[in-house]
């Protein structure tokens, strides 16, 4: 027959399994959170134009840049390498998906919760597709 000091011993190696697998568990769960149930589920049309917005450099890094602050045009030319009507066209495709917006009366552009999301789901596909790289 075995001790209680063994008993206990067996015990607690099995609690920190226990939460072991509760942390494995509650980071999986929360990974497959991000998938949708019904992958198929979707508007085909305006789940390419997000695809094309996001499909572009330039506008990957507008997104990052405004992530952290709302900018106005002259300080978006300055944080970028972009001139006026390149910048211009990037902004308005971005704004016209719903990943920015522009104030109405000072001009600001700011990232939208669309494009935060975005950027997230971005990062995601990053993460699965080059686990090696993280």
């Amino acid at each position: 027959m075995e001790s209680h000091e063994d008993i206990h011993v067996q015990i607690t190696e099995l609690k920190k399994d226990i939460e072991e697998i509760k942390r494995h568990v509650v980071t999986d769960v929360h990974q497959v959170q991000h998938i949708p149930a019904q992958p198929t589920s979707f508007d085909i049309g305006t789940c390419a134009d997000l695809f094309k917005a996001l499909a572009n450099e330039e506008r990957l890094k507008l997104l990052v840049v405004l992530e952290s602050d709302d900018l106005y045009f002259s300080q978006l030319v300055e944080a970028t390498t972009l001139d006026h009507s390149p910048l211009r066209f990037h902004l308005t495709v971005l704004r016209d998906v719903g990943l920015i917006s522009q104030e109405r009366f000072r001009g600001k552009y700011g990232i939208t919760d669309l494009g935060k999301r975005a950027l997230e789901m971005a990062s995601y596909f990053y993460n699965v597709m080059y686990p090696e790289k993280e």
